[in-house]
């Protein structure tokens, strides 16, 4: 039995987007799970396909940060070596923030879309830790929008109700 470590805080973290959307992309996923241990799993089963991104290199070091990520998350009950293995997530985690670091630089155009397969792929591979009751406390976005924004999405019709002035908004 492995222990969940990554949560998805961490990884959205890493992939540079915000909770919201990681929590959008994570009701978007099938509920399949990738149960395969091994050094190379994700890049020899080819589950993580960008074809997006143009740049074979940049592709490869992204493919090979989330294999990092895949391979330094298998800790179990049974492993000694907490300290090390914490590096280790932590050193993954951080090549995978530097690689999206870099797609959000380079390819900002296709940014969102190569962050959801990486994000989407960790998520099916069953190493990402849910909390539900992060999940509920993070479902209800607030904004706080000025006046004429508020008067603007009525004027388009995109906000139903406003309860009192600069109050809650529903759409």
């Amino acid at each position: 039995m492995r222990k969940k470590i990554v949560t998805l805080s961490i990884l959205s973290s890493a992939l540079n987007i915000n909770y919201a959307q990681a929590n959008e992309l994570l009701n978007a996923v099938p509920d399949c799970k990738v149960n395969v241990l091994g050094e190379k799993s994700l890049l020899t089963m080819n589950c993580l396909q960008m074809t997006e991104l143009s740049n074979k290199e940049l592709r490869e070091q992204i493919e090979k940060a989330v294999s990092n990520l895949f391979i330094a998350s298998q800790i179990r009950p049974t492993d000694k070596e907490d300290e090390k293995k914490g590096k280790e997530l932590e050193k993954a985690l951080l090549g995978l923030k530097e690689r999206v670091s870099l797609i959000d630089k380079e390819h900002p155009e296709i940014a969102h879309k190569v962050k959801s397969k990486i994000l989407g792929e960790l998520l099916r591979t069953g190493i990402v830790e849910i909390d539900k009751e992060e999940l509920e406390l993070n479902r209800n976005v607030q904004l706080d929008l000025n006046d004429s924004i508020i008067r603007e999405l009525e004027r388009r019709g995109n906000i139903r109700d406003v309860v009192s002035r600069g109050g809650t908004i529903c759409f």
